[in-house]
Order: C-alpha cells, then sequence, then structure tokens
C-alpha cells in the first residue's frame, strides 16, 4: 500500500493518496477523518504560487509487508518553462535510514509532456531498509543551467504494521482500600487490598523498533485525582499521570510498565470503569505524522495502516475501611445481645425485686449482730429464687416477709438506745428482755410477728410511761414503716405489652449479675463481629466497593448484628443462676 504525497508550484501529481497527519497519539482518531478528506480529492491541483517559500517535496509511503526488497516508482508533473526544454538531473545528499544506504540510487527520467509542463519519474529499486530515504532531486534545463534550476525534496518511506503482543491478555481487574489508618484490619479482611499495581509486558513482533503509547481513559462517573499513575519499571522509572511513552521496543523485544494506584486514599468508594490504551507505531516515523498511512478497510470503515491499537479494560474496585465496618456490626450485635437480655424470662421479676434487694442489702450493717448472719442468709436464698425464675407469689411473699424481719431489727436495735437514755437502771433489763426476745424471733426463717409486735409494744409502754407521748408518736412511725412496706404496683399487661413492642427497658440488673459472665459474652461477641464483617465486608457481592452506598450498608451491619440468629440461641442457653464458689 502506497502513499504519496506532492506539492510544487504549477505541479499535478501522476497518483494522490491521502496522509495522515497525527504527531502525537491523541490526534491518532482523527487520523483517519483526513484520510477520508484525501481520498475524496483524487485529482487535486496545487496553486501556482509566485514565489515558491521553499522547496516542493514529494512524499511518498509504502507498508512493507514482507522481508523481501521492495521497489518505489512514481511519476508527477512540475511546472517548466517551454522554452527551457527538456531536463538533466541530479541527486544531492541521498541518504538511506539509520545510515544505511540502498545498493543503487534512484532512476531519474525526464518527459516534457505539454507546454508548461515536464513529467517526472522516479524509481527507488531494491529497498529493504526500513525508515525514511531522502535526497533533493536537481532539475537542469539542457539549454543551460544560467537558465534556471529546480529543486524537489524526495522522501521515500518504508514502513510496516506494527506487531505487539501485551500480557496478561484480558481485563485488568484491581481491587484496592482508600483507608489511611490503620490500614491492617483492612488487610486482615480483605487481603487483595495490598496490591495496587498491575505490570504488563510489551513485546514487539515487528521485523523493526516500535514505539508504543500507553494512556488511560477512565469511563463514567471518575474522580478529581486520577486512578492510574503509568510508570516503566525498566531504565528507570517514567511517571506519568495518564500516559507512557515506550520508546525503541527492539524486534523480538519487551518492555514491562506498571499501572499503579497511588493515590487510593483519595479515590471515593466505588467502582471505576476504564479503557488502558496501547498504541503502536514504528519508531523510524517517530514525530513525523505524515508518515502515517490511511486507507479503508473490508468493511468500509477508515484505518491507519501502520499503527495498531489495542484496548484493555480495566476495572478498580475501592473499599471503605474495615475499621468502620468492624464498629457497625460490633454496635449491632452489642445492641442485639442487650435485647436478648431485656426479653428473657422472667426478667421483669429481676428488674423489680433488684432494687429491693440491693436496699435490703445495704441495711446489713446496721443490723444487730444477732439477726445478721441470719438475714443475710434469707437474703440470699431468696434473691436466688428470683435469679432462677421462681415462682412471682412465692418470690413476693419471700421479700415482703424479709423486709418486715428487716424494719423489727431495726426498731429493736432503737429501742435499745431508748432503754439506755430514759429508763432507769432498775428497768432496764426487764426492757432489754422484752428486745432480746423479739429479736429470736425475728431470726427465724418463719417468724411469728405478732410475738415480735407484742414484745415490742411493752418496751414502748415502759417508755412511755417515763417519756410522756412516746407511743404515740412510735405508733405513728410504725404505720409509716408499714405503708413503705406494700409491694410497688405491678404493670398491667397492656403496660407489658408496649414496652415489649417499643423495645424500651431499663438498666441492666447489677451490670447483668456480676457483668453477665463477662469473659464468655465477649468471645461469643467477638466471633460474631468477626464473621459479620466477613460475610459482608469481605465476602459478600459488594465487598469490593464497599462504602459506595453510603450509610445503607453499615446500617445493613449493625442490623445484622442485632437480628444474629446466634446471639439469641446463645444467650437462650445462658442460665443466671448464682454459683458459690
Amino acid at each position: 500500500m502506497a502513499d504519496t504525497r506532492f506539492a510544487a508550484e504549477g505541479a499535478e501529481p501522476a497518483h494522490a493518496l491521502g496522509v495522515v497527519k497525527s504527531p502525537r497519539f491523541g490526534r491518532l482518531l482523527a487520523a483517519a477523518s483526513l484520510v477520508l478528506l484525501h481520498l475524496a480529492v483524487t485529482h487535486a491541483r496545487a496553486q501556482a504560487a509566485p514565489v515558491a517559500p521553499s522547496n516542493p517535496q514529494l512524499i511518498e509511503v509504502l507498508i512493507v509487508e514482507s522481508s523481501r526488497p521492495v521497489t518505489f516508482t512514481r511519476s508527477f508533473e512540475v511546472s517548466w518553462p517551454e522554452n527551457w526544454g527538456n531536463a538533466t538531473w541530479r541527486l544531492d545528499a541521498w541518504k538511506g535510514p539509520a545510515s544505511k544506504q540502498p545498493e543503487t540510487l534512484p532512476e531519474v527520467k525526464t518527459t516534457p509532456v505539454k507546454p508548461g509542463k515536464l513529467r517526472i519519474e522516479v524509481t527507488v529499486k531494491d529497498v529493504a531498509a526500513i525508515g525514511i530515504h531522502a535526497g533533493q532531486l536537481v532539475l537542469t534545463p539542457e539549454a543551460g543551467e544560467a537558465l534556471g534550476t529546480k529543486t524537489i525534496d524526495l522522501h521515500f518511506v518504508t514502513t510496516f504494521k506494527p506487531g505487539m503482543l501485551i500480557a496478561p491478555a484480558g481485563a485488568v481487574a484491581l481491587k484496592v482500600s482508600n483507608c489511611s489508618w490503620p490500614c491492617f484490619l483492612t488487610e486482615l479482611f480483605a487481603p487483595e487490598t495490598q496490591g495496587r499495581s498491575y505490570a504488563f509486558e510489551v513485546k514487539n513482533i515487528s521485523p523493526a523498533p516500535i514505539d508504543v503509547n500507553v494512556r488511560f481513559t477512565a469511563l463514567g462517573i471518575t474522580p478529581a485525582a486520577p486512578v492510574f499513575q503509568l510508570r516503566r519499571t525498566a531504565f528507570g522509572e517514567e511517571k506519568g499521570s495518564d500516559f507512557l511513552d515506550l520508546q525503541d521496543i527492539p524486534p523480538n523485544g519487551s518492555a514491562t510498565l506498571q499501572a499503579w494506584i497511588g493515590n487510593a486514599g483519595d479515590l471515593p468508594s466505588g467502582a471505576y470503569l476504564g479503557t488502558m490504551q496501547f498504541m503502536a507505531t514504528p519508531s523510524s516515523i517517530r514525530g513525523v505524522g505524515d508518515y502515517l498511512v490511511g486507507g479503508r478497510a473490508t468493511d468500509g470503515s477508515y484505518v491507519v495502516g501502520n499503527a495498531v491499537r489495542t484496548d484493555v479494560t480495566a476495572n478498580v474496585q475501592v473499599r471503605a475501611a474495615a475499621l468502620w465496618a468492624l464498629v457497625a456490626v460490633f454496635l449491632g450485635v452489642l445492641a442485639g445481645r442487650v435485647a436478648a437480655v431485656l426479653a428473657t424470662a422472667g426478667f421483669e421479676q429481676k428488674l423489680l425485686y433488684y432494687p429491693r434487694y440491693e436496699a435490703l442489702r445495704g441495711k446489713l450493717a446496721s443490723l444487730p449482730s444477732s439477726v445478721r448472719t441470719y438475714l443475710e442468709a434469707y437474703l440470699k436464698d431468696a434473691w436466688d429464687a428470683v435469679l432462677e425464675g421462681g415462682n412471682a407469689t412465692a418470690n413476693s411473699q419471700a421479700f415482703s416477709k424479709l423486709e418486715r424481719q428487716f424494719m423489727y431489727a431495726e426498731q429493736a436495735q432503737g429501742l435499745r438506745g431508748e432503754i439506755l437514755q430514759h429508763l432507769p437502771a432498775t428497768d432496764q433489763p426487764a426492757a432489754n428482755a422484752e428486745v432480746d426476745k423479739a429479736l429470736v424471733e425475728i431470726a427465724k426463717r418463719a417468724p411469728d410477728f405478732d410475738a415480735v409486735i407484742k414484745s415490742l409494744a411493752v418496751v414502748r409502754q415502759l417508755l412511755d410511761q417515763r417519756v410522756p407521748g412516746f407511743a404515740a408518736t412510735a405508733e405513728a412511725e410504725e404505720d409509716a414503716r408499714q405503708a413503705r412496706l406494700q409491694p410497688p404496683r405491678q404493670p398491667s399487661r397492656s403496660e407489658r405489652l408496649l414496652s415489649l413492642l417499643a423495645g424500651t427497658g431499663t438498666e441492666g440488673v447489677g451490670l447483668y449479675y456480676q457483668y453477665l459472665r463477662p469473659l464468655m459474652h465477649f468471645t461469643v461477641l467477638l466471633v460474631l463481629v468477626l464473621y459479620g464483617v466477613w460475610q459482608h465486608y469481605s465476602g459478600g457481592a459488594d465487598a469490593a466497593t464497599f462504602g459506595s452506598q453510603g450509610i445503607s450498608q453499615y446500617a445493613m451491619l449493625f442490623l445484622w448484628g442485632v437480628s444474629a440468629d446466634i446471639v439469641n440461641k446463645t444467650l437462650q442457653s445462658i442460665s443466671f443462676k448464682r454459683t458459690t464458689p
């Protein structure tokens, strides 16, 4: 396939094929359009200029398709005064590519064809070297050089269709994270995020050196920062934000480059699609767009014959840091655990009796030593019955009885002080005997409260005889204590139903009874968190772009933790029975 361009004063080419001007990679797509325009003009005439600014040029480009020598033959017409007659010629400064001279110089024939026109035929035989063969053709009138001369620049270019292999073949897929710190958690759950570069080998399968321009073009929604940075790994590093030139790749040689994500922290979570474009051109025509040859393909489209483009699809998936996924799952599982504990059977009784248990336990230190040990044991038994989910009526009776025992024990302790303060020494033994009698009854597991009340009443009568009004005051205080002993109102069924539907509750019972077996529960909690992060952050359908959907993905992890079946099943099997060390 040959391509000729000739521009001269009054010149008309015998053959005119389009020449694509594309000095840079970014203009190669426009080359096909330029070829179309040139092919549409099959017989173009250059307007004669009064004074030519430079020598006219003949540019002939031939694509070599085999290793055998080729022959260039082109004829064209130039303006030539009629009185000059025919012309003689000579070649000045003729040279081939890379100092490789052809075996013979071009042959030139000149023939006057009509008044004012001279036909010139140039033939270059046995051209084997790839590159540019150039020189100057000087035409002199036969009548003598004094009449004038005409110089034409000749450029015969042998080029080829490049061939290259790109390995690995197929699409590029990188999964990275935009975490800044700490990234070790992300790398633990998603080890693939550690690879932030993809290496390519570009091999030249052409008969001569080629240049390969690599460019990444992002498609769709893209971030402000470049997704890829391209760099060459041989002969040092050549960095570019979106393009890289690989020059002078020898035949059967190769060059290695890396598509590197150096700014993953600046990329929002999501998937970024694009195309890695590899454009190969012969090194011999580097920077000379006139030597790119356009033509029509078999399907009717226009192509550049001595340039090859290969596209590699690239997909970069960016996910958020694993730290926030861990936090979301942890909070969800923790909330699910609290809800499960609050929904445990019998938990309302625990919430009801825990304040009463704590109040009685706080009074133990102020009780007489003769009853303290007994009442402490009775209190522990009553609380254990609540923890075991005992009968509600029995629990209520047990705590009501204990509260009365504590109350009378406190009254007896107070009366001892009154006896010592107000009664004479002769009456004190009888009064103390009644107090001791009451304390003995109080210390029983099933005390006779009537006998206790009677004994304490005898002591108050003795005190009333010495201190007028003492009995009335003591009776009023007794009535107030009895009123405080009334159990709190139990919530109705409707109130319990509303509380259940709303999911409300109160503070845990003693931090769930001595931290609710903390070691075991924390272990289960940790396992649930790790499992939830693995299921949705590491192995889910949207794992590679986790965080791109915003707060919804974190909410999903939170709800997973709340509703995890393993939480409910584990907690239902846990006993709250207090064991004795």
